[in-house]
């Protein structure tokens, strides 16, 4: 895309006078985009008492995110499995025959969305573009933005206490009879 941009007057190209009473008249450049930024900003808002384990991978993915879409996608993957983890989902189970097995990804996120289906659901969307950029395929960064505004959410339903906070002032209301 383009900006506007300046041309001096001191540029004998510029036609100074020209086009403007300054002296200056308007021009384009083009503008690219960052390969890299250090340290990157982060893209989402998580929840303060997140765990370190699921920040982690997942500022990895933000400073990915201008390199590689791909691996940034892959490094949101490590940060959701983290999140199983603090959630304690188990990581095997046991079969028809007895014998203990490792569960994949996908079979976490089944016994995880029983209790939290709307963030389970958000969890397969985000283990299925994870696959992708772990495997090497191309990720558009339109699709690696929308999955970490997916995420985005459902940290902040798992991890914040928004709702304990706004229950607790709810009841002070009414406890009160609104007189505070």
């Amino acid at each position: 895309y383009q900006t506007p941009g300046l041309r001096s007057p001191l540029d004998e190209n510029s036609g100074a006078g020209q086009d403007g009473p300054d002296g200056y008249e308007p021009a384009y450049m083009t503008a690219g985009r960052p390969k890299s930024i250090y340290p990157a900003p982060p893209l989402i808002d998580v929840p303060e008492n997140a765990p370190e384990a699921v920040l982690e991978p997942l500022n990895i993915a933000f400073g990915l995110f201008w390199i590689d879409q791909g691996a940034s996608a892959a490094r949101i993957r490590v940060s959701l499995e983290r999140v199983l983890d603090d959630k304690l989902v188990p990581t095997e189970s046991i079969n028809a025959e007895g014998e203990t097995h490792t569960l994949d990804l996908n079979g976490r996120i089944q016994i995880f969305e029983k209790t939290n289906p709307n963030e389970g659901q958000t969890f397969h969307a985000l283990r299925m573009v994870g696959n992708i950029g772990a495997h090497g395929e191309p990720v558009k960064s339109e699709t690696v933005l929308d999955v970490l505004e997916l995420y985005e959410d459902a940290l902040d339903k798992l991890y914040s206490q928004k709702e304990e906070k706004l229950k607790a002032i709810q009841q002070k209301i009414l406890d009160s009879k609104g007189k505070g």
